[in-house]
């Protein structure tokens, strides 16, 4: 996975956002609950993968094109949120994680990842001519005779590889 430094504070982000329209976030009294979230105009906001200093993958919530966030119904607006994976409905959760090799476990009564190892970028299937990211359920089920590995989509896409629908690499 390859990423990004935001530039104005320790996360560093990667891959493609996400439509969000709901977190499981605590309240005031410390029960979690689910709340609204969206951009200033009414849009859904986006999540991205992101990553702390310490290793700890969450997502980042941001506005669309690049718009305040706003939680619920208060009035309170914020430029992005950094939560954890356990905040994210199912569906959000899956399409997030599709391009990364990760581990779950969980911190504090939040389910956060881990990437296992940074592995190549592309893993191809040599009978069937498709190229994944590591971290797609079909590139989990290659058999290992029949992996070859890549390290960038040009070299995937020189070799006569198509990109996979599924994991859309």
């Amino acid at each position: 996975m390859v990423w990004r430094s935001l530039g104005f504070s320790d996360l560093w982000v990667a891959g493609s956002p996400v439509s969000v329209r709901s977190l499981i976030v605590s309240d005031n009294f410390g029960q979690f609950r689910r709340y609204r979230i969206f951009s200033e105009g009414g849009l859904p906001a986006w999540a991205r993968l992101a990553k702390d200093g310490s290793g700890k993958i969450g997502a980042l919530v941001t506005g669309a094109y690049s718009s305040f966030v706003k939680v619920g119904s208060t009035k309170k607006i914020q430029p992005c949120i950094f939560v954890p994976l356990s905040s994210l409905s199912k569906r959000v959760f899956r399409k997030l994680l599709i391009p990364l090799d990760f581990e779950l476990y969980e911190e504090e009564d939040m389910v956060v990842a881990r990437e296992i190892e940074n592995k190549p970028y592309y893993v191809a299937n040599r009978n069937s001519r498709m190229f994944h990211h590591p971290g797609c359920k079909r590139a989990k089920r290659i058999a290992s005779q029949n992996q070859i590995i890549f390290k960038t989509r040009k070299e995937a896409l020189a070799s006569g590889y198509s990109p996979a629908r599924i994991c859309r690499p």
